[in-house]
C-alpha cells in the first residue's frame, strides 16, 4: 500500500484499511452465514425450518452481499451494514438453539466495530448488542431481567466492549506513533538525500576548483619558464650590448671628438660642413651610448647590483638632447617652425600651422580681425602678430625670424602663407585654430553688411575669465570628424 505524508495521508491509510478489513470481514461473515446453512436448514428439506433458522443464515449472507453493493461507498456504511447483519445472526442464533449463552457472539460485532469505526463507535454497538440481548433472552426465551441467562450475557458484552475498546485505542496510538516515527524516518531520509545532494555539489565545485588551481599552476610554472627565458635572453643581450656595441661606440665618440678638437693632425682646419656633420655624428654616438649604458644599468637593478640614487634634472635640458639628436630628421621634415618656436617660447605646449582661407585673407589685406563674437573674441583680445613673409620656413634662421615675430602673442599671420595658432595643449591650439576661422568669416559678413559693434576691452577680460573648459567643444568637434555626415 502506497503511503503518503501528513495527517490527511493518514486518515486516507486507515480509510483504504478499513475498506480492506470490511471486504475480508464480509467474506468471513459470508462464509459464517453459509456454513450456518447446513446444520439449520438442510436438515429440514422437505419439513418446516423456523424463521430464526433461516435468519441465521441469510443474515450474514445478506449483510456480505450488501459490502459488496456498497464497495464504492465509504467504508462506514459498508461497516454498518456488516455489523447489523452479525447482530441480527447472532440474536435469530439464540432463538434458533434456544441457548441464552450464544449471546456471547455479540463480542464479534463488538470487536468488529472496534475494528471497522474505530474506538468511539465500540460502545454505541456495545448497547445495541446488549439490548438485543435482554430483549431476545426475555421475550423469546422467557428469562427474568435478573435471571443469569440475561445479565451475564450483558455482563460480558459489557467487558467486551471495555476491553475492544481498550485494544482499539491502544492500537489507534501505536498507530500513530508508529506513523510520527514513519514520517520522522522520512524526514530524516530526505533531509539525508539533501544533505548529500549538497555535499556531491560541494564535491564537485571542489573538483571544478581543484582543476582551476591545477590549470593556474601550470599556467603559473609556463609564466615562470617563460619569465626565466626572458630574463636569460636579457641577460645574453646585455652581455652581447656590452662587448659588441660599446666597444665601437667608445671608438666612435673618441675618434670624432679627436677629429673636431684637433684638426691639426689632419693638416688643417676642417670644412664647416664636415666640422657639423662629425658634431652630428659625435652627438648621437654620445646618446646612444648613453642608451647602451642605461640598458645595463638596468640589468645591474634587476639582479640587485646597483643602487638608485634619485637627483633633480631639467626637463629642459632632456628635451633639448631628443631635439638634437632628432635635428636632422627636423630639419628634412620642414619643421624649423614649430621647433624654433617651442625654443623661444617654453610656456608654448602646442604649435598649429594651417593655410586656412577666410584668416589667411585677413593677413594679405592687412585688416585686423575683431573681437565681435562672444566665444571667439577674447582669442584676439591682444591682437594678431604679423610675419611680414610668404618664405618657406624650411631652415632654423626662418623658423627664429617667425619665433621672433611671434613675440608673446598667441597668434600669428603668415602674409600669405596661413596662420599659426599656440597653446598649451594641441586641443586649444587646433581649437584656436577652428575659432579663429569663424572669426574671421564672421568679420567678413559683419563688414559687408555695416559696421561691426566690437566687444569692449572690459568685457573681453570677463569674457576671458569665464570661459569655459575646451573639452566641450573638442568633443564636439571630433565628432564632426568621427561622424562627417
Amino acid at each position: 500500500m502506497q503511503m503518503a505524508l501528513g495527517a490527511s495521508a493518514l486518515r486516507t491509510n486507515l480509510t483504504e484499511l478499513r475498506a480492506n478489513s470490511v471486504r475480508v470481514l464480509a467474506l468471513f461473515v459470508g462464509l459464517v452465514g453459509y456454513a450456518a446453512f447446513i446444520p439449520l436448514v438442510w436438515p429440514n428439506t422437505g419439513k418446516h425450518a423456523p424463521p430464526v433458522a433461516w435468519g441465521v443464515s441469510i443474515a450474514p449472507l445478506g449483510a456480505a452481499i450488501l459490502c459488496y453493493l456498497l464497495r464504492k461507498q465509504p467504508p462506514a456504511v459498508g461497516s454498518m451494514a456488516l455489523i447489523a447483519g452479525t447482530l441480527a445472526a447472532v440474536s435469530c442464533a439464540i432463538l434458533a438453539f434456544r441457548e441464552p449463552m450464544l449471546a456471547a457472539l455479540f463480542v464479534l460485532p463488538i470487536t468488529f466495530g472496534g475494528v471497522l469505526l474505530g474506538h468511539g463507535g465500540v460502545f454505541v454497538i456495545a448497547l445495541l448488542a446488549a439490548i438485543l440481548s435482554a430483549g431476545v433472552g426475555m421475550q423469546g426465551l422467557g428469562l427474568r431481567f435478573l435471571s443469569a441467562g440475561v445479565l451475564v450475557p450483558v455482563g460480558t458484552i459489557g467487558l467486551a466492549a471495555i476491553a475492544s475498546w481498550l485494544s482499539a485505542h491502544n492500537l489507534y496510538i501505536a498507530l500513530e506513533w508508529a506513523w510520527r516515527g514513519y514520517e520522522q524516518a522520512h524526514n530524516n531520509e530526505r533531509e539525508a538525500r539533501e544533505g548529500q545532494a549538497e555535499l556531491r555539489r560541494a564535491l564537485k565545485a571542489l573538483d571544478e576548483a581543484t582543476y582551476r588551481l591545477e590549470r593556474a599552476n601550470y599556467m603559473l610554472a609556463l609564466a615562470r619558464d617563460q619569465a626565466e627565458e626572458a630574463r636569460r635572453l636579457k641577460q645574453q643581450f646585455a652581455q652581447t650590448i656590452s662587448h659588441e656595441l660599446r666597444t665601437p661606440l667608445n671608438l666612435i665618440v673618441g675618434f670624432t671628438e679627436l677629429m673636431v678638437e684637433n684638426p691639426e693632425y689632419y693638416g688643417g682646419h676642417l670644412p664647416p660642413a664636415y666640422v657639423r656633420d662629425l658634431g652630428i655624428v659625435h652627438r648621437n654616438a654620445c646618446h646612444l651610448q648613453t642608451l647602451v649604458n642605461d640598458v645595463l644599468d638596468l640589468a645591474r637593478i634587476e639582479a640587485a647590483q646597483m643602487g638608485i640614487l634619485p637627483e633633480e634634472t631639467s626637463p629642459g635640458a632632456l628635451a633639448g638632447d631628443a631635439v638634437n639628436v632628432a635635428r636632422s630628421l627636423v630639419e628634412s621634415r620642414g619643421l624649423s617652425l614649430h621647433l624654433e618656436i617651442y625654443r623661444a617660447r617654453p610656456d608654448v605646449k602646442a604649435v598649429v600651422h594651417t593655410h586656412q582661407l577666410m584668416a589667411t585673407c585677413f593677413g594679405i589685406a592687412g585688416r585686423p580681425i575683431l573681437p565681435i563674437l562672444h566665444l571667439e573674441g577674447p582669442l584676439v583680445a591682444d591682437g594678431i602678430a604679423v610675419y611680414p613673409s610668404s618664405k618657406l620656413i624650411t631652415t632654423p634662421e626662418r623658423g627664429r625670424e617667425v619665433a621672433q615675430a611671434l613675440g608673446q602673442h598667441r597668434l600669428l599671420h603668415l602674409v600669405g602663407h596661413g596662420v599659426v595658432t599656440t597653446g598649451p595643449t594641441i586641443q586649444e591650439a587646433t581649437l584656436a585654430a577652428i575659432m579663429l576661422e569663424r572669426l574671421a568669416h564672421a568679420n567678413y559678413i559683419v563688414q559687408a553688411l555695416g559696421t561691426p559693434r566690437v566687444i569692449p576691452p572690459d568685457e573681453l577680460a570677463l569674457l576671458r575669465a569665464e570661459s569655459q573648459p575646451p573639452d566641450g567643444r573638442w568633443a564636439y568637434y571630433s565628432s564632426l570628424v568621427e561622424t562627417p555626415d
